[in-house]
């Protein structure tokens, strides 16, 4: 055949693939884990709204001072969230 190298199953060098790529998938998995794990916290400049994200930039909590969505109105209050 006009392959330079020829691998057989369960041979050392077929092993030795598995085990780097095994490897590497551990410590991918282990980067995107701890960018989960980061927590980030913002405020509006009145602190009215607190929203709390992970390194994913998904929101993991969020704050509303009480009496805030009638203060502000929806699209204010969307437009402070998203900040």
């Amino acid at each position: 055949s006009g392959m330079s190298a020829a691998y057989v199953a369960g041979s050392a060098a077929v092993q030795a693939i598995l085990d780097r790529n095994g490897a590497l998938a551990n410590k991918i998995g282990g980067a995107v884990r701890d960018v989960e794990s980061l927590r980030c916290s913002v405020a509006s400049p009145d602190e009215d709204v607190i929203a709390t994200v992970d390194g994913l930039q998904r929101v993991t909590a969020l704050y509303l001072e009480p009496g805030v969505m009638s203060r502000c109105g929806a699209d204010r209050l969307a437009e402070l969230v998203t900040e």
